[in-house]
């Protein structure tokens, strides 16, 4: 069963082994201590999830969030067990044609097993398998597995803003010359890892607070020092995205630099023709008074007055450093 998206797992917590159980054969014991279980549903298997609901006997409410999905958290807490339904963040290398994307994770805690439902075979649930060998040996009860899915959730937001972090260094390595349209998309998906943090630090929150009888005081221990970490990647994300505002200024400046460039040299050659232009108006009145309309040179003179007015002009805005 260890290629299925759907799965059994029995963890012995005397051996501190696991090993694939058959889904049609297995039975619970409620009454063995010896061994938890991690069982997980792919949604997206026919029928696989309502075989799972009869076939662990789940009460109306936990089949009631099972169908609702489209909620980003919730958390039903009844004496001896604990649902918990979020919304995960995926990162693009799992995903190359997107740059992320949004699954739903469900985790129903009992004192004998931990049930996870999700549609597909999401990222997180294939490094859970990665993972759970080398973190059998911290295992005495089924709220370990809730810890160890909230952790390897949390890690994966890390590498996510890590590889985010990264971006937004390069973005203000070049300052004013970087993409106004990039950084828009970079605190888009900043905003993504915030909003999805905070659901996480939202249900840490509640269980580190509470006491819940599926999870154990030394679960809850772990769990809030997950919460520090947790915040500490929402307090980061939002450290990016002040970085990229700042560079989002700079372009700003530098946009604004450049229209005030433009906007000096057309000043300047404006202002260049108006000598020309205002006594190229004075002479062409042609009143019977203007001695210059009837000298011989008065024709050559106007035009080297014109000239000598736009080589003034020239001159002073060199000389000023407008262009």
């Amino acid at each position: 069963m260890a290629n299925e998206s759907s799965f059994i797992i029995e963890i012995d917590l005397v051996a501190k082994k696991t090993q694939f159980r058959d889904i049609k054969t297995f039975e619970l014991d409620p009454a063995d201590t010896t061994h938890i279980y991690w069982i997980h549903c792919d949604r997206s298997q026919k029928g696989m999830l309502k075989y799972f609901i009869e076939k662990l006997d789940l009460t109306p409410d936990v089949v009631q969030i099972t169908k609702k999905t489209e909620r980003p958290s919730q958390i039903l807490e009844r004496e001896d067990t604990l649902t918990l339904q979020m919304q995960c963040l995926l990162h693009k290398e799992m995903l190359p044609a997107k740059e992320s994307a949004i699954d739903n994770l469900l985790m129903h805690l009992t004192t004998s097993y931990c049930f996870t439902i999700s549609h597909g075979n999401i990222p997180l649930i294939n490094r859970l398998l990665s993972n759970l060998p080398s973190a059998i040996q911290f295992a005495k009860t089924p709220c370990f597995m809730i810890f160890l899915i909230l952790d390897n959730l949390v890690a994966h937001y890390t590498d996510i803003l890590y590889h985010y972090e990264i971006k937004a260094e390069d973005i203000d390595v070049l300052g004013g010359k970087a993409n106004y349209k990039e950084i828009i998309k970079l605190k888009r998906l900043l905003m993504d890892v915030r909003r999805h943090t905070i659901i996480l630090v939202n249900i840490l929150n509640y269980i580190t607070s509470r006491d819940i009888k599926a999870v154990s005081k030394h679960c809850r221990t772990s769990l809030s020092i997950l919460l520090t970490n947790t915040q500490t990647i929402n307090n980061e994300s939002e450290s990016i995205r002040e970085l990229l505002n700042g560079t989002l200024g700079q372009i700003d400046n530098t946009l604004m630099r450049e229209v005030n460039n433009t906007m000096r040299v057309l000043t300047a050659i404006a202002a260049i023709f108006m000598p020309p232009s205002l006594i190229a108006a004075i002479y062409g009145m042609n009143f019977q008074g203007m001695p210059e309309l009837s000298w011989s040179y008065g024709y050559a003179y106007s035009l080297v007055l014109m000239l000598a007015s736009m080589i003034a002009m020239l001159y002073y805005f060199k000389r000023n450093k407008w262009y």
